[in-house]
């Protein structure tokens, strides 16, 4: 039998031993550098479209000249297609009005501007009345015939509401 000091001797080879038989073998060399790995190429992004701005950019709201008559010149309102079919509703709406005469009278727009409308009342909510709530945008239309201001609010569609009439509102004046 083999004393204790040599059992322990004998024990630390074999784990020695086996220690190195994990590690690499001679075998399988190390690489000096590592491998050159192929890169995917990158693709350009695409380039944003720039327009060229007009140098004569007219302006949308406020009308640099408000006094432009329906049916006349029409060259100092907003570009948009639907504000000759608002300003022909809006032209309608004043022919139901009693004591406005278009016959005889001159209709003149003193203001036309872009809004933003709280809600679907295009800011003229009637009483009893429930609108939905979106910001709705559309057009503040100041008509004038035979002195008297008619403020009718729009939205980009085809609804118009007269909502005053020389500054007072147009559900009281009209009794509806």
């Amino acid at each position: 039998m083999i004393p204790n000091a040599g059992k322990l001797l004998l024990w630390g080879v074999l784990v020695l031993a086996a220690l190195s038989a994990c590690g690499r073998s001679p075998a399988t060399p190390v690489p000096a550098q590592p491998e050159a790995v192929e890169q995917p190429t990158a693709t350009p992004l695409p380039q944003p479209v720039v327009r060229p701005t007009s140098p004569v950019a007219r302006p949308v709201s406020p009308l640099a000249t408000p006094r432009t008559e329906i049916g006349g010149a029409m060259e100092n309102l907003p570009d948009a297609p639907e504000v000759s079919a608002l300003l022909a509703r809006a032209q309608e709406m004043l022919a139901q009005v009693p004591g406005v005469s278009l016959e005889t009278a001159q209709v003149t727009v003193q203001k036309m501007e872009a809004q933003e409308w709280r809600d679907a009342s295009l800011g003229c909510p009637r009483e009893g009345m429930m609108y939905a709530q979106v910001i709705t945008p559309g057009y503040l239309l100041v008509l004038m015939v035979d002195g008297r201001e008619f403020e009718f609010h729009t939205d980009r569609g085809e609804n118009v509401v007269l909502c005053a009439i020389d500054g007072k509102d147009a559900t009281s004046l009209l009794g509806e």
